[in-house]
Formats: C-alpha cells, structure tokens, sequence
C-alpha cells in the first residue's frame, strides 16, 4: 500500500469509530430517558433499571457517600428546587449588621464546604437537620 493510502485507510476507520460512538452516545442517552420517564429522581430510577437488569435486588437502597464540597450553582440550584432560596436570602437580610455581612461574604463563596459553620447555622434556622441537610448535599452533586 502507499503512504497516501495508508493515511486514507485510517482517516476513514477513525471516521467510522467517531460515527458509531456518537450513534452509541445517543442510544445510551436515549435508553437512559425512556428508562427515567416519570421518575422524580432519574439518577434512582436508572441505579434501579440496571439493577433489575443484573438481577440484583431493585429495593435494596445504594449508599451514597455526601459530598464535602459542592459549587455556589448547585446548592442555589438545590435550594431553588427545594422552595428555600428565597428563604436563605431574606434571613440573611434580617440578621444584625456584624453578622450579615459575615454571612454575605459566605453566601457568596463559589464553593460550600458540608462542615462550614456558616452552613450549620443557616440550615438549623431554617428548620433542618443535619440529615435534612445531607440530603440537599446530595441532590446538589447531581445538579
């Protein structure tokens, strides 16, 4: 074979793997929002659907580990989805001066840490728990 050949050869063969990856992408993605349908939780209910397919049991829950660390955009995000972002903000508007602003400054940090104290705080006078505040981490990782 020449060179030229050669090189036409695999241009055409890694055309060829990029065209059925992306048809195997779009299969997966495809498979995976038939599979999710309806469901409240799509990461559950596809965790259950390969479950069911490996023959292992569908009810046994998974452990999940809570993140430490999740980005400003997904706990706004879990608190919007949730009905407390506006909540968060308008008790941070009510505290004293000293306080408010402390609390401004971690508001707004681009990363919250699940130990912060700022966090504990703000979570327990709005009535949750550390459970409660768990599963928030949680559904805020897979935002």
């Amino acid at each position: 074979m020449q060179p030229s050949t050669v090189a036409v050869f695999c241009i055409a063969a890694l055309a060829l793997l990029l065209f059925l990856s992306g048809l195997y992408v779009s299969a997966t993605r495809a498979r995976f929002r038939i599979l999710c349908a309806g469901a409240d939780d799509p990461a559950h209910a596809l965790t259950e659907a390969v479950r069911a397919q490996s023959g292992g049991p569908a009810s046994q829950e998974p452990t999940a580990q809570v993140p430490r660390l999740i980005s400003q955009r997904q706990a706004h995000l879990a608190l919007l989805d949730n009905g407390l972002l506006d909540d968060v903000e308008a008790l941070i508007k009510s505290l004293p001066d000293a306080q408010k602003r402390k609390d401004q400054i971690e508001w707004r940090a681009p990363i919250y840490e699940r130990d912060s104290q700022f966090l504990q705080e703000m979570w327990a006078l709005l009535g949750g728990d550390a459970t409660s505040l768990d599963a928030l981490f949680l559904r805020a990782a897979a935002l």
